[in-house]
């Protein structure tokens, strides 16, 4: 980061001491043992007032924390990719209320599970799941690791939480499995913006990666 990015708390309208005190609390949560490790960076008017690392990124292998470290975002990568499709909508690329299997055909006819007794029975789909249900959360999606149902249990069967695949691949297999729920009727944090993300490549023609760094 160029220096000439910095200036002083008071300069841009920030209290010294509070951005101090911020500091004093991160590292005693890396004394006691809570943290390993942390990255502060405050900015205001464009401007980095405070930009500091303590602890370590690796205690195992004694590395200390950098400004630099690069760290996995985990699902704050959802808002990102939630985004990406919204700046498609604002371009008249497509459109909340469109079926996901407009852009995946391989969403189409898609079936929902019910059980009872371990028997699962499969039902059609009342309506087909929307870029709004991906959005939300309520295409009829899961997780693996939120529960043990049969359908769950085929998620994991199946590997879905695999980096291995391509997101092409991955929609295809996921698309195979049997719905949670039916769309628009229950929200479960899921797999829906991994769907996003490969629906965003379809309408965009690059890859997700590629589309993101535009």
């Amino acid at each position: 980061m160029n220096e000439t990015n910095f200036a002083p708390a008071a300069e841009v309208g920030l209290c010294p001491d509070r951005l101090q005190r911020l500091v004093k609390v991160l590292h005693a949560e890396v004394a006691s043992g809570r943290l390993p490790g942390a990255v502060a960076l405050v900015a205001r008017r464009g401007k980095v007032a405070l930009f500091e690392s303590l602890g370590m990124q690796n205690p195992d292998a004694g590395i200390p924390m950098a400004r630099e470290s690069i760290f996995r975002i985990y699902s704050m990568t959802k808002p990102v990719v939630s985004v990406a499709a919204m700046m498609l909508m604002e371009q008249g690329r497509l459109l909340l209320a469109d079926p996901v299997a407009r852009y995946l055909p391989e969403y189409a006819h898609q079936k929902v599970a019910s059980e009872r007794n371990g028997q699962l029975t499969l039902h059609p789909v009342e309506r087909d799941a929307t870029v709004h249900d991906l959005l939300r959360h309520t295409a009829g999606l899961s997780y693996e690791f939120l529960g043990s149902a049969e359908v769950q249990r085929q998620y994991t069967a199946l590997q879905m939480g695999s980096r291995e695949r391509s997101n092409a691949e991955f929609s295809r297999v996921l698309a195979a499995i049997p719905l949670m729920h039916q769309p628009g009727s229950i929200w479960e944090y899921s797999r829906a913006t991994d769907v996003l993300g490969r629906l965003v490549e379809a309408v965009s023609g690059q890859t997700l990666d590629d589309h993101l760094q535009r």
